[in-house]
C-alpha cells in the first residue's frame, strides 16, 4: 500500500503549537505587510489598525473608530517604524529596543524577532497571539482570517504598486511566512515525535528530520520525518504502514482522543499554506 502523502504531510508536517520565537516573527511579518500597505492610498490601509471600542457580539468596531500606527513624537516620520508598531500593539516596554537593523541598515528578520522573543522574556511576559482588531488588521476578528487578509493585502498591492525598488518587500514578506512555517514546525517537534513514538513505535521506527537551530532560543528543531519512516517500514515489511500513519493521523487530529492544540494550530498552518499558494498564483 502506498503512503497517503497527501494526507500526512497536509497534517502532521504543518500542524504545530506557537511558539515565543515564532509569534515574534508573525510580528515581524506583520510589520512588513504594515510597510507594503503603506504604498497604498492612506484611505485604503489596513495593516497597524487598532478599534478602539470592539462589539464582540456583532464582531465589528462599534462606529468604525478604527485608530492607525502612529511613529514615535518627534521622530520626524510620517510612519512607524518596528519598535513604533509593536508599541501600538499594546503591552510592550518602550523602554527597550525592538529592532535589529543589519549592515546595510534594514531590518533583520531573524535578528529582530529573537531580541523581541528575548525581551518578553526578560520581562517574564509570553508572546501572545492577540484578537487582529487590537492594532494587527482592520475589520477583522479571528486569526486565520487576518493571516488570509494579510496575504491579500501583499497580493493586490503587488499588482499596482510593485517596482524595481521596493520588490525587496514582497520578497522579505514570503521570506519571513517561509520562517514561521519552519518555526512552527520546528516548535511542534518534541510534541509530534513523542506522540507518533507512543502510538506507532511498536510497530515501525520514527525516523526524524533536522530543521536546524531556532534563532531565538538555540534549541534544536526537528520533527518526524515521513517519507523516511514509511520507506524504512515498507523495506522491514510493516503491514500496511500507510495505513497506520494515516490512522495515527486522523485519530490524534480528528478523533475522540484528538490534541485541540494541534487541531487549532492545524488550521493555522493551513492558512499560511494559502497565503504562500495565492502568492505564485496571484502575483
Amino acid at each position: 500500500m502506498r503512503v497517503p502523502l497527501f494526507i500526512v504531510f497536509s497534517y502532521l508536517s504543518i500542524a504545530v503549537w506557537a511558539g515565543g520565537y515564532q509569534g515574534c516573527l508573525e510580528r515581524v511579518w506583520l510589520y512588513q505587510a504594515y510597510q507594503i500597505d503603506g504604498l497604498n492610498d492612506p484611505k485604503d490601509q489596513t495593516v497597524g489598525m487598532k478599534c478602539r471600542s470592539w462589539d464582540r457580539t456583532k464582531k465589528e468596531c462599534t462606529g468604525g473608530n478604527w485608530t492607525p500606527c502612529k511613529p514615535k513624537k518627534n521622530s520626524g516620520r510620517t510612519r512607524c517604524n518596528f519598535d513604533d508598531l509593536i508599541i501600538h500593539l499594546g503591552g510592550a516596554n518602550q523602554n527597550l529596543q525592538w529592532t535589529v537593523n543589519d549592515a546595510s541598515g534594514n531590518l533583520d528578520t531573524e535578528k529582530t524577532a529573537a531580541q523581541c522573543y528575548d525581551n518578553h522574556v526578560k520581562e517574564g511576559k509570553a508572546v501572545k497571539s492577540p484578537p487582529p482588531y487590537t492594532g494587527w488588521l482592520k475589520d477583522t476578528w479571528e486569526y486565520n482570517d487576518y493571516i488570509t487578509k494579510l496575504g491579500k493585502v501583499a497580493d493586490d498591492t503587488a499588482k499596482n504598486k510593485r517596482t524595481d525598488e521596493n520588490k525587496h518587500l514582497w520578497a522579505g514578506f514570503d521570506d519571513t511566512r517561509d520562517k514561521i512555517l519552519t518555526a512552527r514546525t520546528g516548535d511542534h517537534g518534541p510534541f509530534l515525535i513523542r506522540e507518533a513514538e507512543r502510538r506507532l513505535g511498536s510497530k515501525m521506527q520514527i525516523y526524524k528530520e533536522d530543521l536546524g537551530k531556532s534563532p531565538g532560543t538555540g534549541e534544536k528543531w526537528e520533527t518526524v520525518d515521513w517519507a523516511e519512516t514509511f520507506k524504512q517500514a515498507s523495506l522491514r515489511n510493516v503491514k500496511n504502514p500507510g495505513r497506520e500513519i494515516a490512522n495515527f493521523v486522523k485519530d490524534w487530529y480528528h478523533g475522540p482522543m484528538k490534541s485541540k492544540s494541534a487541531s487549532d494550530h492545524l488550521q493555522v498552518m493551513k492558512s499560511y499554506e494559502t497565503v504562500a499558494d495565492r502568492a505564485w498564483t496571484c502575483r
